[in-house]
């Protein structure tokens, strides 16, 4: 299971220090954000699973899906890699459904 960088907007949001093998304790604690910061949190865009670890993986029809999905893979993954590189760029789109009421709820009021 392969982790990296994501750029949201013009910040790099980086995970680890230098590139490497990292632990499952790490690789979890990167996922459920137990670190701190805002990393990689459950996001499966700024992640690569090896095809036989997920084949069998199907989402479950819940809330944070995607965050399920990778603590179940992380819990099943034998090895993580952590790669110290920018493997996807976020751009946040205001007017999009999702990002518009978002940003819309975070203005000030009056």
């Amino acid at each position: 299971m392969f982790f990296f960088d994501y750029k949201a907007q013009m910040r790099r949001v980086s995970i680890g220090k230098a590139s490497g093998e990292i632990s499952r304790e790490a690789a979890l604690n990167t996922v459920l954000e137990l670190n701190g910061k805002r990393s990689s949190a459950g996001y499966l865009w700024n992640k690569l699973f090896k095809r036989s670890l997920i084949e069998k993986m199907t989402f479950k029809d819940t809330l944070f899906e995607d965050l399920d999905f990778c603590v179940r893979a992380v819990l099943k993954a034998d090895h993580f890699l952590y790669v110290n590189s920018v493997g996807y760029h976020y751009v946040f789109h205001l007017k999009s459904s999702f990002n518009g009421a978002f940003f819309e709820a975070l203005r000030p009021v009056g």
